[in-house]
């Protein structure tokens, strides 16, 4: 197991597994992974899967967990159209954002502690139009 997969492929459950189904399936493997039942290193398996369970057994967490996931499919799903330095963006002192102008007549707009907080990249959506770029760091 590993921190790569999703919760539900943790557990060997399907996205519209119900909660005793989820229940069912952690005491399953539980029993297979526990630390004191098991003569392999499984602690951060048995972890991960104790992790997976409590979110996806909270009827809150779990809906985070599942907006989440749709968040980073639609990222993962977005086209780029263009990427750009982020040394490319002027400032507005004004609002303390960082601007970028689009073809539409929009603006790609980073606050200031997003912009900031660019490691290598970062997906931004035109605040006008469907276009997306990538925010390439300099730094």
């Amino acid at each position: 197991m590993g921190d790569d997969k999703d919760y539900y492929s943790v557990l060997g459950c399907e996205k519209d597994a119900s909660t005793e189904q989820i229940k069912k399936q952690y005491k399953k493997l539980a029993l297979q992974l526990h630390p004191d039942k098991s003569t392999s290193d499984t602690g951060a398996d048995f972890n991960l899967l104790s992790k997976a369970a409590s979110t996806l057994t909270d009827e809150r967490e779990k809906h985070k967990y599942d907006t989440s996931l749709l968040e980073k499919r639609a990222t993962c799903n977005k086209i780029v159209n263009d990427e750009v330095n982020c040394d490319d963006f002027s400032h507005d002192e004004e609002t303390q954002s960082y601007l970028f102008d689009c073809r539409c007549g929009g603006q790609f707009v980073l606050g200031k502690d997003e912009f900031t907080s660019i490691a290598k990249s970062q997906l931004v959506d035109c605040n006008s139009c469907s276009l997306s770029i990538l925010v390439i760091s300099s730094r």
